[in-house]
């Protein structure tokens, strides 16, 4: 046997996995197809920690992202990840947006995550160039440096002897009744383990589509939604994130910053049907629109083209983790749709398949 355990895909998600089964002496390999750690869509959002406000209760995408949130902020805190709790702004332009703000923070006492309501007085205290009626303030909600923060995770996998192999692609997975057997692209070899977890992002319903005995009907429907982002020339002239009311693909053209004191304004959501990591040309008369309803003075700035990353949503729009339970195969997870807040709760994650697999 190679080793106890398969991690399939080296994103943020699979490195918080890894980090926590190897430190609870799981013997855990990550195979990862590209020659580096995160560099498909863990090193292209926005870096942003959650606190949990728009997930429906009792789902996985709440329950993970507030649990996962508390681990995220004490691990960074343990390990001098650079982080900050900057707070977050969600923005209402008119009576519809502020009952809605009014059913946010109804949920929110209920998950007991804490938000503030705001009037337009108290915004403008907060964010004097911002146009809105009213506000939700989220002081929790903060920013991560992704970047140190995989480091961290890497470093921790190779002290409690875990081991992340590069430029590796599963081939063919073979399901035996005590381990699989599994093919890597360009060898004959053969190798077995005892559980896989399939966390390949954007590839995950492809890696599942390569096991032999798995229903290929339980592979959810997949849409990629591209998100472009764009800097703003010069300092921010924001102290907080400012959000706009959240829409069926995304949380909006919102306004984040960096460590460096500059603001990103994205992603937008664009649905594609191949994958691209190129910024899409063109867009900065439509962001300046969306950007322009809470920030007005955007139209007498410059924009500019920065990044993007492609998310995969789901029909549930939530996180899917497959077990045993749906698909009948010992020691195969199938993660699926783990977009946003797929970074917050990244160790809450992890945790959950700790909890989960035959050790």
């Amino acid at each position: 046997m190679l080793c106890n355990t398969i991690v399939v895909g080296a994103g943020v998600i699979g490195l918080s996995i890894a980090k926590i089964l190897n430190q609870n002496n799981v013997e855990t390999y990550i195979l990862e197809k590209e020659k580096q750690y995160g560099t498909v869509n863990s090193s292209r959002n926005s870096g942003v920690i959650h606190a949990g406000i728009y997930y429906k209760n009792h789902s996985l995408k709440s329950t993970l992202c507030i649990e996962g949130k508390n681990e995220l902020y004490k691990y960074a805190k343990n390990k001098k990840i650079n982080h900050k709790k900057i707070g977050k702004l969600i923005v209402a332009q008119n009576k519809a947006e502020i009952s809605v703000l009014k059913d946010y923070l109804r949920k929110a006492k209920h998950n007991n995550i804490e938000l503030h309501f705001l009037d337009k007085l108290e915004l403008q205290s907060l964010e004097n160039s911002i146009n809105a009626e009213a506000a939700l303030y989220s002081p929790n909600t903060g920013i991560i440096d992704q970047h140190d923060l995989m480091q961290c995770l890497v470093n921790d996998i190779y002290t409690s002897n875990g081991k992340i192999i590069y430029n590796t692609e599963l081939d063919s997975i073979f399901v035996n009744k005590k381990y699989f057997e599994f093919s890597i692209k360009g060898s004959n070899q053969k190798f077995r383990c005892k559980n896989i977890i399939n966390c390949g992002g954007v590839d995950s319903h492809q890696i599942a589509n390569r096991i032999d005995a798995f229903d290929k009907n339980l592979i959810p429907k997949i849409q990629f939604i591209k998100g472009n982002y764009y800097k703003l020339r010069g300092k921010s002239p924001f102290k907080k994130l400012i959000y706009p009311l959240p829409n069926k693909l995304g949380l909006g053209i919102h306004s984040t910053l960096n460590f460096s004191n500059e603001t990103i304004f994205g992603p937008d959501t664009e649905k594609i049907k191949n994958l691209s990591f190129k910024v899409t040309d063109g867009l900065e008369k439509k962001f300046k629109k969306e950007i322009f309803r809470y920030w007005p003075d955007i139209m007498t700035k410059e924009i500019f083209p920065d990044y993007c990353g492609v998310r995969t949503t789901l029909n549930s729009n939530d996180f899917l983790i497959q077990t045993f339970k749906q698909h009948k195969i010992n020691g195969l997870v199938n993660l699926f749709g783990i977009n946003s807040p797929g970074l917050t709760s990244s160790l809450a994650i992890g945790n959950y398949i700790l909890k989960i697999i035959d050790v």
